[in-house]
Order: structure tokens, then sequence, then C-alpha cells
């Protein structure tokens, strides 16, 4: 299934007018709540943690996906991770680019990886660029990946073609937004 993942910022955390927004963007005609993934990075969600938590359950609760983007760039405490009310964290490009050549790097992928599977959350790496970093993702277990390996950005136009082109997956391994 594909999903449409949209970037929130704490501005658009701190906006009332959010929630409402989304909502309407999910109109029988239109988009269905579990096709929508909202991404937020850690920073934004701990600008005002109680608020960003109380609104992404309130879209949660009507289907809305929730990412944690660019994981482990932030600083929040881990104790947070299972307060939000994610279904999918992005391993943020950064560790990804490194994981063949820096141990330390695949060290953190992997902690990512265990941990996150164990909170049953889906992993989207970010930045995918080789065959190597995608082998080194699926041994670890990663759920899903994206970069440039399985796409160039593309314009809207086209991004249909190239979906059915890719048959919507890449060797097993799903492709996400």
């Amino acid at each position: 299934a594909l999903h449409v993942a949209v970037n929130i910022s704490a501005s658009h955390l701190g906006d009332p007018e959010l929630e409402q927004a989304v909502l309407s963007a999910l109109r029988p005609d239109g988009l269905a709540a579990g096709e929508l993934l909202l991404e937020v990075t850690e920073s934004a969600m701990m600008d005002n943690f109680d608020q960003a938590r109380a609104v992404l359950e309130r879209l949660k609760a009507h289907g809305v996906q929730c990412a944690i983007d660019d994981f482990g760039t932030g600083y929040s405490s881990l104790s947070y991770l299972g307060r939000l009310p994610a279904s999918t964290v992005k391993i943020d490009r950064s560790f990804v680019e490194h994981i063949t050549t820096d141990g330390d790097a695949m060290t953190i992928t992997a902690a990512v990886i265990r941990m996150a599977n164990r909170l049953r959350l889906t992993t989207i790496a970010e930045g995918v660029e080789t065959p190597e970093q995608l082998a080194i993702l699926r041994q670890l277990g990663c759920t899903a990946a994206q970069g440039f390996l399985f796409s160039p950005a593309v314009p809207v136009a086209t991004l249909a073609a190239t979906i059915e082109g890719l048959g919507g997956s890449h060797s097993g391994f799903r492709l996400a937004g």
C-alpha cells in the first residue's frame, strides 16, 4: 500500500487548526486515514511534548499514522519513544550513509532497528543509495527504505508511472515515502 507522507513542523503541531485540516483531507472521496503518514521530527515533538502527543493521539484515533523523522539526531529522551503515538521510526540518513564503512553507524542503526521492532514500530531507513546499504539494512531487520537506490526525485506527473514500473517494491523490500 502506498502512503502519502507529510512533514509536520513544530509550528504546525502548535496550530489549533491542524487537526481539522488533516481530517478535512480525509474525505470519503479522498485519502484514507491509514494512507496518511505524518512525519514529525524528534525536536518538533519535544518543543511541546504534551501538546504534540495530544494532537497526534487524536489523529491516530482517526487512523492517521505518525512517523518519528530523523530519529537519533535530536536531543529527546528514549523514555518518550514508548509514549508517542507513532507507528514508524525513520532512521536518519546520516547513519545509513556510513553504515558500510563506520562500525559506530552500523551499531547505532542496528540498535534503533532492534528497539523499534521490540516496540512494534515500523522502521524506514532514509537515504539508501547502494545495494550494500540495502543488504545490511535487510540483514538488520529494517522494515522499509527510501532513497536514490530506488528512484531519484521525480515530478508528480511521472510519479504514478514510476511506482507502477517498480511494482511498488524493490526485490521484496518495501519502498517508503
